[in-house]
């Protein structure tokens, strides 16, 4: 007997009501909803990395994004850009002897139909500042300014790391259609090493190792357009055969700490201390003898 005469739904009538299902729920569901259940399965692929940072998964992001060179609610008379015209913060290079010392130059603009006396600010919390005291000009040092040319300070509130900046002599104040140009250079003291503005580091045995020396290698990557201290945890016994360990390990351009175990703190030195978009690292870290003892993972006796 068919389901039409036992009075039940025919085929029929089944694919429809589907049909008007999956309609009304991909449609609540919208486009973009799509889009973002497709990001999501995607971005958690792409996070899986070696390494840990305790209670912080190593996700770029914190003020890797965060350009405190951008000038904080920019008179709408006044147009700012760079000198010459490039990057959205201004004409920036890393020229320093910490590493994180820059020079920035930029141009303003009046393009109102009066005169305008202008000031720009700036958010010295965030990078490249990090943390640096405008107030304190001077050549050379560590968190200072080494120089400032076209412009002063007319305001700066340590709480906030606002930095207002105005112009100087026939500068100050401009008139229509004209521009001017100003710059400064500046040694930042070292911030913080912040694990959000960096991936997690992966680790991995170097391909020259063998039963008589082995060679940890690391590789950091980060999202952020300027240079940052990197540092965090790792497990050796992640990665090579625990009881092969020797008590001593040599550190190799890095500072390599015992927490406990074989658990150690690494951060990279010299050339190898910061990292940042463009400026990634990759380097061994660490070499011993483990005395002909096996040292690839899994192959411990």
């Amino acid at each position: 007997m068919s389901a039409e005469r036992r009075g039940g739904p025919s085929r029929r009538t089944w694919r429809t009501a589907v049909a008007v299902f999956l309609t009304v729920f991909l449609g609540g569901l919208s486009l973009s909803g799509a889009a973002a259940l497709w990001s999501q399965s995607g971005t958690v692929t792409a996070q899986v990395s070696t390494g840990s940072w305790g209670t912080n998964g190593g996700v770029v992001g914190g003020n890797a994004g965060v350009d405190g060179a951008v000038p904080l609610n920019l008179d709408p008379r006044l147009a700012y850009s760079s000198a010459p015209a490039s990057a959205t913060s201004g004409s920036f290079r890393y020229d320093g002897p910490t590493g994180l010392g820059f020079c920035h130059e930029f141009r303003v603009t009046n393009k109102s139909a009066t005169a305008v006396t202008w000031s720009i600010t700036f958010d010295t919390s965030k990078g490249p500042y990090w943390g640096l005291d405008p107030r304190k000009v001077k050549e050379g040092g560590v968190g200072t300014l080494r120089s400032l040319w076209e412009g002063a300070t007319t305001g700066y509130d340590p709480a906030t790391g606002r930095w207002t900046l105005g112009g100087v002599g026939h500068h100050r104040t401009l008139a229509p259609g004209a521009s001017t140009t100003v710059g400064y250079c500046a040694n930042p003291a070292m911030p913080a090493v912040d694990p959000a503005t960096f991936a997690a580091p992966k680790i991995s045995v170097d391909p020259s190792s063998n039963s008589y020396g082995v060679a940890l290698r690391v590789r950091v990557t980060s999202g952020s357009r300027f240079q940052l201290p990197w540092a965090a945890e790792v497990d050796l016994a992640d990665y090579v055969c625990a009881s092969t360990l020797p008590r001593t390990i040599t550190a190799q351009n890095a500072e390599l700490t015992r927490i406990s175990g074989t658990r150690y703190r690494l951060s990279g030195t010299g050339a190898y201390r910061l990292v940042g978009n463009g400026h990634s690292q990759d380097f061994v870290f660490a070499r011993y003898n483990p005395g002909g003892k096996p040292f690839q993972p899994g192959t411990c006796p």
